[in-house]
């Protein structure tokens, strides 16, 4: 269905005429479609086994370009009580898990490869690798910093050769647009 507005008068043959002139119907992004958007790009393009930290970053460049997000990875990594820094330079760093967490603009929810995400999904992912809630630390970490992205990309096992943010990020795009001209 098409949505019209009327738009100014125009004067044709000293006759006033209305003109309709066509007004898309943009889609407002929230969970539900943000989870439909997900789910159709993990059907193309694997986002886990070690892609789940390269799809967090394309996550959140896409969100940037959609709304006004607070953004924040969360990354399950081994245990231990050591600071962002200290992650950082460690030389024995697991990452079990990445996923975002998306506040703001209607939307208050967690993604991953999977779409909307929670507790028992990222249980089960950790249970994966024999680690639980109580054998991981958490790292709330900001999105738009450089060092988080390496430390991402570093200490993840994403399949550099077929995937990287940038293609998930276009995929993500295609498919929101897809959904936004099926609407119009």
């Amino acid at each position: 269905m098409k949505i019209y507005k009327i738009s100014q008068k125009e004067s044709t043959d000293n006759t006033n005429q209305e003109i309709q002139t066509p007004k898309k119907n943009i889609i407002k992004l929230d969970s539900h479609i943000l989870d439909k958007v997900i789910k159709s790009v993990s059907n193309k393009v694997n986002l886990f086994s070690g892609n789940c930290g390269v799809f967090a970053i394309a996550l959140s460049k896409f969100l940037k370009t959609v709304g006004s997000y607070n953004l924040l990875y969360f990354i399950y990594v081994n245990q231990g009580e050591l600071s962002f820094e200290d992650y950082l330079h460690a030389e024995d760093v697991d990452i079990y898990h990445i996923i975002l967490s998306v506040e703001g603009d209607g939307i208050d929810d967690f993604f991953d490869g999977h779409g909307s995400c929670g507790d028992s999904d990222v249980s089960s992912i950790l249970g994966e690798y024999s680690e639980s809630f109580e054998t991981v630390t958490l790292l709330k970490l900001p999105v738009d910093t450089s060092k988080v992205e390496t430390f991402i990309r570093s200490n993840t096992n994403y399949d550099s050769g077929s995937i990287n943010e940038y293609g998930i990020l276009d995929a993500l795009q295609k498919e929101y647009n897809r959904l936004i001209n099926e609407n119009l």
